[in-house]
C-alpha cells in the first residue's frame, strides 16, 4: 500500500510511514522533524566539509554523529550507517576515507532533500 508518506531511493528507501509509526502515528510531529531535518542537515554537511579542509576531526565527529541521529529519525538506516562510517573515520583521524564517504553521502542527501521537500509540499 502506498500513501503520501511513501518514497524510495536506490539503496535506502525513505519509509516515512515507518518513521511516523516511530512517533506514535503523529503526522504533524513527523512534518516538524522533516522540516528540522531540511533546515539542519545541509548545514551539517557544510560543517563537515569545512572541518575536513581544516583537519578538525573532532568537529567532524560531532556533525556526523548528529546527522546519524537525524537520518535514523527518518528510518534512513543505510544513510545513518554512512554517517556512522564518517564519524568512525574521524575518530581515527582518517581524513582520506572521510572524503570518499562524504562524496557518496552528498549525492544521497540531494536525493533525500528533494523527496522530503516533495513530501512537505503534498
Amino acid at each position: 500500500m502506498t500513501s503520501d508518506l511513501d518514497a524510495s531511493t536506490d539503496n535506502d528507501p525513505i519509509d516515512l510511514n515507518e518513521a511516523c509509526e516511530m512517533f506514535g502515528g503523529d503526522r504533524q510531529l513527523l512534518r516538524s522533524i522533516v522540516e528540522a531535518f531540511l533546515m539542519e542537515t545541509p548545514g551539517m554537511m557544510k560543517t563537515i566539509d569545512g572541518s575536513l579542509e581544516s583537519g578538525d576531526a573532532k568537529a567532524i565527529v560531532r556533525a556526523a554523529h548528529t546527522m546519524k541521529s537525524n537520518f535514523s529519525n527518518l528510518c534512513l538506516h543505510e544513510t545513518a550507517k554512512q554517517c556512522r562510517d564518517v564519524e568512525d573515520f574521524a575518530k581515527q583521524n582518517n581524513l582520506t576515507e572521510i572524503k570518499s564517504s562524504l562524496d557518496a553521502l552528498q549525492v544521497r542527501l540531494q536525493t533525500i532533500v528533494k523527496q522530503l521537500e516533495a513530501y512537505l509540499a503534498s
